[in-house]
């Protein structure tokens, strides 16, 4: 399956990057713009560079509702790895006006399509 990059962030409600109790105070709104400076600060190498030349080829990981159940955290789809992909992706969206398609697996393990990011 295939999304793009602002599909994503309107779906998932909740990472892995967010499990501990003080990072849970941090919105998913700040997550993406501390994704995003890292992205921006080269901490993933070439990361927009790449993206924007072949698209993202690595999928990333989303890990589906554990409970059908609206009032627990169970209940959200959850970013697993695979964040700054997704930033350089609407890096590239934004930059060069093309749409661009972001690969997904759905799977409980977060580290299911781990590259490095």
């Amino acid at each position: 399956m295939f999304m793009r990059p602002y599909e994503i962030q309107k779906l998932v409600k909740d990472s892995v990057d967010r499990r501990w109790i003080w990072d849970k105070r941090k919105t998913m709104r700040n997550l993406w713009n501390q994704k995003r400076a890292e992205v921006e600060r080269r901490l993933y190498g070439d990361l927009n560079e790449s993206v924007w030349a072949v698209g993202v080829y690595n999928p990333v990981t989303i890990i589906p509702p554990s409970s059908p159940n609206y009032e627990t955290e169970y209940s959200k789809y959850t970013m697993g790895q695979g964040h700054h992909r997704v930033v350089a992706a609407q890096n590239a969206e934004r930059a060069t006006k093309k749409e661009y398609y972001v690969p997904i697996v759905y799977d409980r393990h977060y580290n299911y399509t781990e590259d490095g990011d």
